[in-house]
């Protein structure tokens, strides 16, 4: 059930940007995984991976949800056994996943399983296709070493992303960019990851069929 909520809640997030600064779980969002998206080597995911999801729940006791679904915005990753990795319910190699997260938000081909663009402006006057995509991850409740891997590469997909945006957007390399243009970048970026350490459960087996003898006795 978590799954679903969270999935309708970013996606609610993607249709009306303007209500960003309203949203509770954007705001957990950019506390804590904007940390590590900004820095995947020294950020202490295992920490804010944690805090993230104790303090989400008080969100769903306050918010209620207009029903949508994620769509091609999402690209869902799934860690099973904190070991194997499905990206869109296919197995991949975790050294991969960096390129694919990149790949899937830069979508260069306009492919529509990846995702899609929603032109921005940006204080130096330029408007730009920024990506409306996110990373959905789904993992087991322990967060081992494999579970802090898995979300550095993840994270250094997103940064990736804003790397090359910022050459695009100022001709600049992120680390050349002045403080108002890392902070506008960051702030369009950092809040890419939604995690969930909740498995669905899977669904009920459908019911037997009638049987032969009782619908012949109607």
């Amino acid at each position: 059930m978590k799954t679903s909520l969270l999935i309708i809640l970013i996606s609610f997030n993607l249709l009306f940007g303007k209500a960003y600064g309203q949203n509770g779980e954007f705001l957990l969002r950019k506390e804590f995984i904007g940390k590590i998206i900004k820095d995947p080597e020294n950020a202490d995911i295992k920490y804010l991976l944690e805090q993230y999801a104790l303090k989400l729940d008080s969100v769903w006791e306050n918010q209620n949800l207009p029903l949508w679904h994620c769509r091609r915005n999402c690209l869902d990753v799934k860690f099973e056994n904190n070991k194997d990795v499905l990206i869109e319910y296919e197995r991949a190699k975790l050294e991969n996943l960096r390129k694919e997260v990149f790949n899937f938000l830069l979508n260069p081909s306009q492919e529509t399983t990846k995702s899609d663009a929603r032109v921005q402006h940006f204080s130096n006057g330029k408007k730009y296709p920024v990506s409306t995509g996110l990373v959905f991850v789904t993992y087991d409740q322990e967060i081992n070493n494999n579970v802090l891997h898995l979300f550095k590469e993840i994270a250094r997909g997103i940064a990736d992303y804003k790397y090359y945006l910022a050459n695009e957007i100022f001709c600049l390399d992120y680390s050349e960019l002045n403080k108002k243009h890392k902070d506008e970048l960051d702030s369009t970026v950092n809040w890419r990851i939604i995690s969930s350490n909740f498995f669905p459960p899977p669904p009920p087996p459908p019911p037997p069929p009638p049987s032969f003898d009782s619908l012949k006795s109607k």
